[in-house]
């Protein structure tokens, strides 16, 4: 299993999103550089056959566990997926809009207590990430 896989096995204290291709995730992740977040620490998952690795066997919480293999689905299906550390709400709201204009579909934060989703398809809807 690759460690990448593993940022998505474990996902506390990322953002990971779903895009089309594996481009878009490769300017997503130079764009996250460009605001400081470390290259080594950036994920981006496109091969199919990676979603077989991705343990969905483990009791977080109810909704994390359908999220982590709601993931795993997608990347089964031939999506991309970009997994990113986030350190506090700032971080948040700059890696939700960096996902949001390489194109996402979706991004889920995996806090450390709070797993909050946002529908990227979706900005009319979506709502701001608040600084609680």
């Amino acid at each position: 299993m690759s460690d990448e896989t593993k940022s998505i096995d474990h996902p506390s204290g990322r953002a990971i999103a779903v895009l089309d291709s594996v481009e878009q995730g490769n300017a997503a992740k130079k764009a996250l550089i460009q605001i400081g977040v470390k290259a080594d620490e950036i994920y981006v998952l496109s091969a199919s056959d990676e979603a077989a690795d991705i343990d969905t066997s483990a009791d977080w919480f109810a909704d994390t566990d359908e999220l982590v293999e709601q993931y795993q689905k997608k990347l089964a299906a031939g999506a991309t997926l970009i997994s990113a550390p986030v350190k506090n709400t700032t971080q948040l709201k700059e890696v939700q809009s960096i996902y949001y204009s390489a194109g996402a579909h979706m991004m889920t934060h995996f806090g450390t207590f709070v797993t909050r989703s946002v529908d990227l398809d979706q900005p009319e809807r979506e709502q701001p990430i608040d600084d609680k």
